[in-house]
């Protein structure tokens, strides 16, 4: 191969994760008998019946979802699971990976490799990329999760995509608007999803929405989050329970040094010489230990109703 075409070749292994299309190398000058030659000498491996991977390239999950996309077409896109996994609303890759395609795109295009296909009515219009992978955007990618997660996953996937700015709750609601119809899968379980949450001030962390929705399943309603305690108090505490008691939860990224802990104590002692007292908890209280955690905020709150009433 001519060196043009060597360097074309290079870069299109380095920027797609180690694979490429038959087609693509085909567009660079690749002949066939410099494919069968490379093929041959294993330098090159076949994927599927249209995809070349480069021999040395690690297999990645990435890898394995951009060739599918490869594959399947120029149109198609990673969706459901395998998007939400690009967007880092979920943190593990799928066990398998799923694509959309137009509806007119047939699977054998596919053959030889193992995905979930959809063909939706109405595909998107906009797509998006992600770490160089095509991709649904942010609030379909939560439409289309929605369709085959249980509610505790999309949960988790909502709290990440808000918490990163990937979308609003207002554009969530909007979209779920347009693309809402009867019978479309996973519909009201976003509704459901969005429901509980309402027009919030300000956009919590991944740990405040599971804290908040724990409470929730026990009928803990808060009497405020992320509210000054007082005057003279600048910070916000995280939720309000009751007059005179808050909780507090640490995400380890924020509070793990050693210079953030100290002041994390000393602005505690300072809530607490304000009238306020703190419960606080990690993240693996609420994930892991939350009965314990609700047990220990009823009973924190029926003392503080019992003190106010004396």
């Amino acid at each position: 191969m001519r060196p043009v075409v060597v360097r074309e070749v290079a870069r299109r292994f380095r920027d797609q994760y180690g694979v490429t299309s038959r087609d693509q190398l085909y567009a660079v000058g690749v002949s066939e008998a410099a494919l069968r030659h490379r093929l041959c000498t294993g330098e090159w491996q076949r994927v599927g019946t249209r995809l070349v991977r480069l021999a040395t390239a690690a297999v990645t999950p990435e890898q394995e979802l951009l060739a599918l996309c490869l594959a399947a077409g120029p149109a198609a896109l990673s969706s459901h699971r395998s998007a939400a996994w690009l967007w880092q609303m979920l943190e593990a890759p799928p066990a398998r990976h799923a694509i959309t395609v137009p509806r007119h795109r047939s699977g054998r295009c596919l053959e030889g490799l193992e995905a979930e296909v959809h063909r939706p009515l109405d595909f998107p219009t906009e797509p998006a990329s992600r770490r160089r992978i095509p991709c649904t955007p942010p609030a379909r990618t939560l439409m289309d999760l929605a369709s085959v997660a249980g509610l505790d996953e999309l949960e988790t996937a909502i709290d990440r995509a808000l918490a990163a700015k990937l979308v609003t709750l207002d554009a969530l609601n909007a979209d779920l608007g347009q693309l809402a119809r009867r019978g479309r899968p996973g519909t009201q379980s976003l509704r459901s999803a969005l429901l509980w949450r309402g027009p919030l001030s300000y956009q919590p962390s991944v740990l405040e929405s599971k804290t908040l929705r724990l409470l929730r399943s026990t009928g803990i309603k808060p009497a405020a989050v992320e509210v000054k305690p007082g005057p003279g108090l600048n910070y916000r505490i995280d939720i309000l329970l009751y007059p005179g008691l808050a909780m507090e939860v640490d995400g380890y990224a924020y509070h793990h040094s050693a210079e953030q802990m100290a002041e994390d104590a000393r602005r505690r002692n300072r809530l607490f010489l304000a009238g306020t007292r703190v419960l606080v908890y990690t993240w693996r209280d609420v994930v892991y230990d939350g009965r314990r955690v609700l047990s220990e905020v009823l009973g924190a709150m029926a003392a503080a109703k019992m003190a106010t009433a004396r």
